[in-house]
């Protein structure tokens, strides 16, 4: 039996919507690496409300997410690289495990920077990256 290898995958997590230079720094290193991207939009200020102000919330989160991850899925065709997209409303540390567990592939995790973190006296932005492999 021809034992299939899974991909290598970079989990890509931000909130409703990309930013550039997050979406250009994942797509840039899975290029390099020859690994896919895992898109994820997670939001967990939804969860806080209730009633018609939670549909609403919701609606408005799944159809901005929706539209990024189009955008993100298609820069990926453009420089070859496999963009699957995940919508969740839940917990960003939750979702974040939960996928890491359903797919042991995954070796990286990039997320946007920290508003007004810059890469040190420059106009460079820092994108966190967190290696999987040496934390299992």
């Amino acid at each position: 039996m021809v034992e299939v290898k899974k991909m290598p995958k970079i989990l890509v997590v931000s909130g409703e919507s990309f930013s550039r230079p997050l979406m250009e720094y994942a797509l840039k290193m899975a290029q390099r690496l020859d690994f896919e991207i895992i898109s994820l939009n997670v939001n967990e200020e939804i969860l806080s409300l209730s009633g018609t102000e939670r549909e609403q919330a919701e609606g408005r989160f799944y159809e901005r997410a929706k539209r990024s991850a189009a955008d993100f899925a298609a820069q990926g065709r453009e420089m070859n690289v496999t963009v699957r997209s995940v919508i969740e409303i839940n917990d960003k540390k939750k979702a974040i495990a939960a996928m890491e567990k359903q797919d042991p592939a995954i070796r990286y995790i990039l997320s946007e920077p920290d508003p007004g973190q810059g890469g040190g006296g420059d106009d460079r932005v820092v994108n966190p990256v967190f290696n999987l492999v040496c934390s299992r």
